[in-house]
This record gives C-alpha cells, sequence and structure tokens, in this order.
C-alpha cells in the first residue's frame, strides 16, 4: 500500500528534557554533611547524531494505526548513561498501545549516545523525547 505511507516526525525543537538538574550528593559522616552539590546546567547535553532519520529510519508506523489515521505525539522517558548506553526506558505520556510499542522499542534499541558531561566528565541524564506520528497527506 504505497498510497498510505507514513512517516514519524521528530522534532528537534520539541526534545524536552526530563531532568534539568544533576544532582550529586555526598555521605553524612560524623553527621557533618560532606557537601550537598545541586548542578542546573552542565556543559554538554546528551546527544545522538542524525536523531531525527534514525527515529524515522527505525520506526515502523502501525498498519492498523494507518488505517485508522491515527496521528500524535508518544513521549519517552529514559536515561543515558555516562558511556551513551539508553537505559531505564519507558512510556512517559502515550497515545495508543501499538504507537507506544513502536515508539519503545525505537527508543530501547538504539545505539550509544554521546553522554552529558559536568566537569569535564560524563555523567548520566534523564531525558525524554517526544516522538510525533504524522501520517503522510
Amino acid at each position: 500500500m504505497k498510497e498510505k505511507k507514513a512517516i514519524i516526525i521528530l522534532k528537534f525543537g520539541t526534545i524536552i528534557l526530563v531532568s534539568l538538574f544533576s544532582f550529586q550528593a555526598y555521605s553524612q559522616t560524623n553527621d557533618t554533611l560532606k557537601s550537598n552539590f545541586v548542578s542546573l546546567i552542565v556543559e554538554e547535553e546528551p546527544h545522538f547524531p542524525k536523531l531525527s532519520k534514525y527515529i524515522q529510519k527505525h520506526s515502523n508506523y502501525p498498519k492498523q494505526a494507518v488505517k485508522d489515521r491515527i496521528e500524535g505525539i508518544v513521549f519517552i522517558a529514559f536515561t543515558i548513561d555516562e558511556v551513551g548506553k539508553v537505559d531505564n526506558v519507558k512510556l512517559e505520556k502515550g497515545l495508543r498501545k501499538d504507537l507506544n510499542e513502536v515508539a519503545l522499542k525505537t527508543i530501547k534499541n538504539m545505539p550509544n549516545w554521546y553522554p552529558a558531561r559536568l566537569n569535564g566528565k560524563p555523567i548520566r541524564r534523564e531525558m525524554t523525547l517526544p516522538i510525533t506520528f504524522t501520517l503522510k497527506k
């Protein structure tokens, strides 16, 4: 059914970072708190080259969703760890079961990202990515 082609679009401008803060806490010793450190800004956010192209290539619009003319956005939350591995992938806000599953699978199967950096060192960073499902007109 070539006339029923559908595309999945990822809009870079709508990338939402779930965690705007990185937290580092050091343990208390002899009732003395060594340090509580909250970083509001990282030097470099996690990134993945050609993210939109990857999403489009590795996501298949479910046939029933195309037939039902379903469009919308699925929000996927996940963590990029210190080596860039995608971890803790979960549905933040869904649209419909089949579309949710496609979005989850696409993110779970991603290769490594470039991790976030703070003080020159890679750190874990939580993110939420909106994946927009749009039917081709």
